[in-house]
This record gives C-alpha cells, sequence and structure tokens, in this order.
C-alpha cells in the first residue's frame, strides 16, 4: 500500500471526507480516486470500525452498557405508568418515552457497526 492510499484511508475513513474532497486535497484525479475507493473499502471500514471502537473504549460506551441503561429508564417508566390512572396529558408523554426507549432498546440489539456506503457521493 502506498502512502497516497493510507492517507486516502485516513481522510475517508477518519475526516469523513467526501471524494470530491478527498480529490481537490490530494490533488489526484476522479479515476484515482474512484479506484481506490473501490479497491481500499474494506480498509476504509475496517478504519472506520477501529475509530468507532475508539471512541466507545474512551468514553466507556459499550452496546451491553447502553441496553442496560435504557432497560433501566424503560422499567422506572413503566413502573410509574403503573402508578398513572391514564386521566391526564402526562401519561401520552410517558407512553411516548416508553415507546422511543423501546424502539432504541430495538436498535441496539440489532445494532453491528456504522454500515458506509463506499459510492456515497459519486
Amino acid at each position: 500500500m502506498t502512502k497516497q492510499q493510507k492517507i486516502f484511508i485516513q481522510l475517508r475513513a477518519i475526516e469523513g471526507l467526501s471524494l470530491t474532497s478527498i480529490m481537490e486535497k490530494m490533488s489526484v484525479s476522479k479515476a484515482t480516486v474512484e479506484k481506490w475507493n473501490r479497491d481500499l473499502n474494506f480498509e476504509v471500514e475496517e478504519a472506520i470500525y477501529e475509530r468507532y471502537e475508539q471512541i466507545r473504549e474512551r468514553f466507556g460506551i459499550s452496546t451491553v452498557r447502553r441496553f442496560n441503561d435504557l432497560a433501566s429508564t424503560y422499567q422506572r417508566l413503566r413502573d410509574e405508568l403503573n402508578k398513572r390512572d391514564f386521566s391526564g396529558l402526562p401519561t401520552d408523554k410517558v407512553y411516548s418515552m416508553m415507546k422511543d426507549i423501546s424502539n432504541k432498546l430495538d436498535l441496539i440489539e440489532d445494532e453491528n457497526v456504522q454500515t458506509f456506503d463506499p459510492d456515497e457521493d459519486l
């Protein structure tokens, strides 16, 4: 892998630049950037995943922890809802919050890694 290709991976994966921006910044042709985008797709995705994991570790964010925190909040909201007599607007708000958290729990269960579309800005 050349030094320019390593720079391409850095700009695409870590800095999130578009192919057009990379082309201008590196002073290379559109054909070159498109070829690198195809040929180095695995490396770009790997770099994105590694950066994502670094950030998660740095801030102590794990899927299990997020799921547990949201599940705990959901349970507290459910407990609160069970105390309500359903006669006022705040009940609707509690239902709405429960639905939002339930949706987030579902997303976390299905979550793998950030998806990346290599043809995003062509």
